[in-house]
């Protein structure tokens, strides 16, 4: 049995090299705060709103800002990520549309589903809410730099499939909502907070679920599978090790991986 989650299945969509070096060959990026600082400010975000969450709302920004600053002191963040980090939070509490903390009855819960070709899923939730009738919302929040496609797939994906799991554990649910923050310094979009809200629906839940479980299935089937595909973003380490990989960098290949990888002995 394999676990499988939004992100495994979003990374073999977006680009099937990427997906075999990370959970088949096992390559796992070795870390460089400068590098992984974009992410890294998310996770600095993400724990800001996992802290009032655990708190009901009850803290103001300027009493939740140490705390955060206190869970991540003997981290290796760069100076730049804990600046947007926070940058973020300050974004998020400013914005009319934030979310009611106070409503938040998990936080950051990891749920395990099993599918029906014998694999199972995992994801987290980073926040679900209790609504004044009975039924419960959804909340991911995203980092992002630039404001999010509306149509974007795996937006639909994520949002459903969470939905459907949801419902199948016993929660009454409403709908999912991405909460979408640029914590950047320098703005190249207007939009600081966005939002998009996924009714739920049964309907378009099964069929969500019903592809999930066949992208599942491809993946069995084709383990190697490993077709590079750019995607719009800055290369990173998985990106020229293709280049070297095909030979458009001239650099020895078990070199490359040597300096740029740790072999994780886990492939799921």
């Amino acid at each position: 049995m394999t676990t499988y989650s939004i992100s495994r299945v979003n990374t073999f969509l977006d680009c099937p090299w990427r997906h075999w070096c990370k959970y088949i060959a096992g390559y796992k990026e070795i870390r460089d705060p400068e590098r992984t600082k974009y992410m890294d400010r998310g996770t600095i975000f993400h724990l800001g709103m996992e802290i009032l969450g655990k708190h009901k709302g009850k803290l103001s920004l300027d009493e939740l800002k140490p705390k955060v600053l206190e869970e991540i002191k003997d981290k290796d963040y760069v100076e730049e990520a804990v600046t947007c980090g926070l940058l973020g939070l300050e974004r998020y509490f400013a914005d009319d549309y934030m979310i009611d903390a106070s409503k938040i009855i998990e936080t950051e819960n990891q749920v395990y589903f099993d599918l029906p070709n014998g694999h199972q899923f995992t994801g987290i939730v980073d926040a679900v809410i209790q609504n004044d009738d009975g039924t419960v919302t959804l909340v991911d929040y995203k980092t992002v730099s630039l404001a999010p496609k509306e149509e974007k797939y795996k937006y639909g994906l994520q949002a459903n499939m969470y939905m459907y799991v949801y419902d199948k554990l016993g929660y009454k649910v409403r709908d999912f909502k991405f909460a979408f923050v640029n914590p950047a310094i320098n703005l190249r979009s207007k939009k600081i907070v966005s939002h998009k809200t996924y009714i739920f629906n049964k309907y378009r839940a099964d069929e969500f679920f019903n592809q999930f479980v066949e992208t599942v299935d491809i993946i069995e089937a084709n383990p190697n599978y490993r077709l590079y595909r750019p995607v719009d973003r800055q290369p990173d380490a998985y990106d020229y090790l293709y280049y070297v990989f095909i030979g458009d960098m001239l650099e020895d290949l078990d070199d490359f991986i040597e300096k740029n990888f740790e072999k994780s002995s886990k492939k799921g």
